[in-house]
């Protein structure tokens, strides 16, 4: 009973199917006969069919693909002892590495000096040396490239004179292999690299501030970028509050009637002082990434010195990570250089046009101008730990920093570990590096990541990098 249900199946499918080609356009008499008849031989070369005869869906077996996208985070770090001296001889089993408190599994390592990513020359050997004695000298090829990228943006002219001053002094002590390019966050001047210095000092010329986007006068009320995010990315109500009173102040004369006008006054200054900032800071982003970008094609030892006098980071993270993140797989240094060199803060604004504050607000808003200029060191300082990188700031001698950052650390080791079960929401990870051994050396190395929203497929991501 079995077989015979068994075959009766079978001549029902095969009648079901017989059936429904008879009733297909095109049908044959011979396809019908290959559905009947399933056990012939098959041929070892088939007959082709003309496009009259040829069936209308065709199958064929393919291999599966499966695409795997890893997320890689990649942590360079330098180590120093307590003189300062680089610490040259660990290993991949000497570091542990944290994400958000938890141990990871380091699973890239590679040590980088300033001579990983040398171009090889051929040399002449000596019985070759009789038969171009008459030769000229070869060319040194070019080994080192250093973008000096300057912050035009947010740089004032006081800043901008000194650090123009630093940066024409070390022009003199490039070597023959070095080629330097000069670019600005404005995007408004550019020049290539080149070893020719005079040109270099020309160049160094054209860096002026170019506040884009900056009102000149204060508005009414004054709000400030710092205060704008407190308003409105943190929801600070005393912030807004301290905003409400000053356009009470200069706008309606004090008079609490009109409270809630100068409430309404207040959020949209905050609102245009968000907007400007961000614009700001942005361009800034953007520039940055042109220059890593035209670095990381360049051979050799790679640099970028950014010299800024800093920017609020506000709610603009993830472009910061970003451009770590970039810089870290290009082997690209960052270091950064305060231009605003030793200073104390600012309390009463820019000399030439000062803070308008009333006796009800000036207390809080000195407070915000304080907490401004040391929140603007955070982008400088997260760039050059985080890609192994030096941090200058707080010193006068511009010209010995701009030179002691152009040179790349001797050895730095460049950690990578793919983060086990991540969520892809934006999150902020903090990393910490530390020594398995008991040695109390210096750590340098970036402090977090935000977690990406897409894991793009490496081919996309290939494709947007050309």
């Amino acid at each position: 009973m079995i077989r015979l249900s068994q075959l009766s199946f079978r001549y029902s499918a095969l009648s079901a199917a017989a059936l429904l080609l008879a009733f297909l356009p095109g049908a044959s008499a011979q396809s019908q006969q290959s559905v009947a008849a399933p056990q012939a031989a098959p041929q070892a070369h088939p007959p082709a069919q003309d496009s009259k005869n040829a069936p209308e869906m065709a199958t064929r077996d393919s291999a599966a693909t499966f695409k795997v996208r890893v997320n890689l985070v990649l942590v360079r770090v330098v180590v120093r002892d307590d003189h300062g001296k680089i610490v040259d001889h660990l290993r991949k089993e000497d570091f542990l590495l944290y994400d958000n408190r938890k141990l990871q599994n380091i699973s890239t390592f590679a040590v980088e000096t300033p001579t990983s990513h040398l171009v090889p020359v051929t040399t002449i050997s000596d019985k070759e040396t009789t038969a171009v004695e008459k030769a000229p000298a070869a060319v040194s090829l070019p080994q080192r490239f250093v973008t000096l990228l300057f912050d035009d943006i947010h740089l004032s002219m006081e800043d901008t004179v000194s650090v123009r001053a630093a940066a024409s002094g070390i022009l003199g002590a490039m070597g023959p292999s070095d080629r330097i390019a000069i670019s600005t966050t404005s995007g408004q001047f550019n020049q290539d690299f080149t070893g020719d210095q005079e040109l270099l000092k020309r160049s160094l010329l054209q860096i002026i501030p170019r506040n884009i986007g900056a009102r000149e006068d204060h508005d009414c009320p004054d709000v400030g970028y710092y205060q704008a995010d407190l308003i409105e990315n943190k929801n600070d109500t005393q912030a807004l509050a301290v905003a409400t009173e000053d356009a009470l102040q200069c706008a309606f004369g004090g008079d609490p009637q009109y409270t809630t006008q100068a409430a309404a006054l207040a959020e949209t200054a905050a609102i245009r002082a968000l907007s400007t900032g961000d614009n700001q800071s942005d361009f800034a982003y953007r520039h940055l990434e042109d220059a890593l970008r035209k670095l990381s094609a360049m051979p050799g030892q790679r640099t970028i010195v950014f010299v800024s006098p800093g920017f609020i980071l506000s709610s603009l993270f993830m472009e910061a990570t970003q451009i770590i993140d970039r810089a870290a797989r290009s082997n690209i240094i960052i270091d950064t250089l305060d231009a605003r060199g030793l200073y104390t803060p600012d309390i009463q604004g820019d000399i030439a046009n000062p803070a308008r504050d009333s006796y009800r607000t000036g207390g809080p808003k000195l407070s915000y101008r304080v907490s401004a200029q040391s929140a603007q060191e955070d982008v400088l300082r997260d760039f050059a730990y985080g890609t192994g990188g030096t941090y200058y700031h707080n010193r006068n001698d511009l010209d010995v920093a701009l030179r002691e950052a152009i040179a790349a650390p001797p050895v730095s080791y460049l950690l990578g570990f793919s983060p086990q079960n991540l969520k892809l929401n934006g999150s902020y990870h903090t990393l910490k590096v530390a020594l398995a051994s008991k040695n109390k050396f210096n750590i340098q190395a970036r402090r977090g990541y935000y977690a990406p929203r897409t894991i793009k497929d490496p081919a996309e991501a290939a494709k947007e990098e050309i």
